[in-house]
This record gives structure tokens, C-alpha cells and sequence, in this order.
């Protein structure tokens, strides 16, 4: 999460003062931000396994690419060579770490990747409608309690005089 918070702020900064960067150098300029911050983080496998599979989605995904449009459509090739990509990536990690490796992973991430993509936003939308809909009920409510304030207000005024 930290990673991808100052990858993404790299990328902004960059676009914000126009410079022009590349995926590999906000990639390493952010695992030294993140190494300063914690050095201890380069033992977690959760960091090694996200730099890795970034560095390998950088690097892997336009080869891969290239070499499956020669044998299927572009589209599919598009949307398979990233999975691929961040497979063979993360394949040498995972099976240090845990000896052993799923030969379905890619498989699985192709067709619970896009649904769970399609959860998010409509998960976000729900959100944005839930805050819509207490934004009106937060304004009624609180055209409610002054009209009573004001009743009540009256009511104190009335029988003072």
C-alpha cells in the first residue's frame, strides 16, 4: 500500500511540474523513499513480492505481449500479457518463500480479476449514492431542527412579552 501511495505520488509530482518519468525510475525512486522509511522492509515477502511482480510488469508485459499476438488476436493477447507477466515474475519468489507454486494462478487471476474490478465500482457507486442520499437526508434534517429551534425560539419569545 505504502508503495503504490508514492509510486502514485511520484507519477502525480512528475505530471504536476512536467517532468517526464518512467515506471522504472518512480519504481526505484520509491523503493528507496519506502527502504528509508523502514529498511526492515526488504525481508517481508509481501514487499519482495510487490516490487518484483511490478518490476516484472514493467519489463515482461510488451515482450509477452508481442509473442502471443503472433498466435491469438490482440485483445486477448492485451488483456493476457500482464497476468503472464506478473507470474513469471512473482513465480521464483513464491516458490522460495513457500515452496511450491500454483500452475492455475494465472488462470484464476484472468477470471476473478476482472469480476472483482466490476465489485469495486459498483461498490464505489453505491458509496457515492449512499453519501448523495445522507447529503439530502443531512439537509433535511437539519431544515427540521431549525424549523423546531424556531418554534421553539417563538414559543420562549411569546411568553416572555
Amino acid at each position: 500500500c505504502l508503495r503504490a501511495f508514492i509510486i502514485l505520488a511520484i507519477f502525480s509530482l512528475s505530471d504536476t511540474l512536467s517532468f517526464k518519468g518512467d515506471r522504472l525510475s518512480s519504481l526505484a525512486l520509491s523503493l528507496i523513499i519506502v527502504l528509508n522509511i523502514n529498511p526492515y522492509y526488504l525481508f517481508e515477502v509481501g514487499f519482495v513480492l510487490s516490487y518484483v511482480t511490478y518490476l516484472a510488469l514493467v519489463l515482461l508485459t510488451t515482450p509477452i505481449k508481442e509473442k502471443l499476438v503472433k498466435i491469438m488476436p490482440i485483445k486477448i493477447a492485451e488483456f493476457m500479457s500482464p497476468f503472464i507477466s506478473a507470474y513469471l515474475g512473482s513465480l521464483p519468489i513464491v516458490i522460495t518463500y513457500f515452496g511450491y507454486a500454483s500452475a492455475f494462478a494465472t488462470l484464476f487471476n484472468m477470471l476473478i480479476v476482472p469480476v472483482i474490478s466490476v465489485v469495486f465500482i459498483l461498490n464505489f457507486i453505491a458509496v457515492i449514492a449512499f453519501l448523495i442520499s445522507m447529503g439530502s437526508f443531512a439537509v433535511e434534517a437539519n431544515e427540521e431542527l431549525i424549523s423546531k429551534l424556531k418554534e421553539l425560539v417563538g414559543e420562549k419569545c411569546v411568553k416572555v412579552k
